[in-house]
């Protein structure tokens, strides 16, 4: 190889050399970026887990586990298939800066082999099951067959969902609707036959959900 060959060879693998060498560097630094990205986010989870540790106490796990307690008494009484706790809540705005009323189901309780639902019922805008809220309003514990009602979307969805009777209380903190039970039968021929008694004792076990909702709202949850 003569030597202007051999400077030329030379001067290439300098050049890949240094390829070679910056492309590691590279490397290194990618991998030391992802580890420390890595490590970051593990940071935010532990944070973030530090916080759900915080905000819920030992004193609202025993109040979820009495709510749960309730609602579970007040199924097995009336004999309905699912018992809900649904309340309201802000989710957003509209465009015209109104606020979206919304609701979720923070408590369920369900019969053997009744599919719960309430995975499906959280930020549910409140326009959609407006007929039913309309029911709430009237504060009374009457028995409400699904084949009776008119042609609506409620019908529609208590259909579709298997309901063949329901019943809605409104849960109140002091004069301010916060949400309401519902209750949901599945064979209308299980309903209660004694409308005065279930009406008496559907308004005693809701009293009992709203002291303990009281409680919770009052510890700032």
């Amino acid at each position: 190889m003569c030597t202007a060959e051999a400077e030329m060879a030379f001067n290439y693998g300098n050049i890949d050399f240094w390829m070679n060498v910056g492309a590691g560097v590279a490397g290194v630094g990618a991998g030391m970026f992802a580890s420390a990205s890595y490590v970051k986010n593990r940071i935010r989870f532990w944070k973030k887990q530090e916080e759900i540790d915080a905000a819920i106490t030992v004193d609202d796990i025993r109040r979820y586990g009495q709510v749960q307690e309730i609602l579970t008494t007040l199924r097995n009484k009336c004999g309905a298939d699912r018992v809900q706790i649904l309340q309201f809540h802000n989710g957003g705005k509209f465009l015209d800066g109104s606020s979206m009323k919304r609701m979720s189901v923070t408590h369920e309780s369900c019969g053997n082999g009744v599919t719960y639902e309430y995975m499906h019922l959280q930020a549910v805008l409140a326009t959609l099951l407006w007929e039913k809220i309309e029911l709430v309003k009237k504060d009374d514990p009457q028995i409400h067959l699904v084949k009776n009602l008119s042609e609506s979307n409620l019908r529609t969805y208590c259909r579709s969902k298997g309901t063949e009777a329901f019943a809605v209380l409104p849960i109140h903190k002091d004069t301010l609707v916060i949400g309401f039970i519902n209750l949901d039968w599945l064979d209308e021929e299980t309903t209660p036959s004694k409308p005065m008694e279930f009406a008496s004792m559907f308004e005693e076990q809701r009293s009992y959900i709203e002291l303990q909702l009281a409680k919770d709202h009052k510890s700032g949850n």
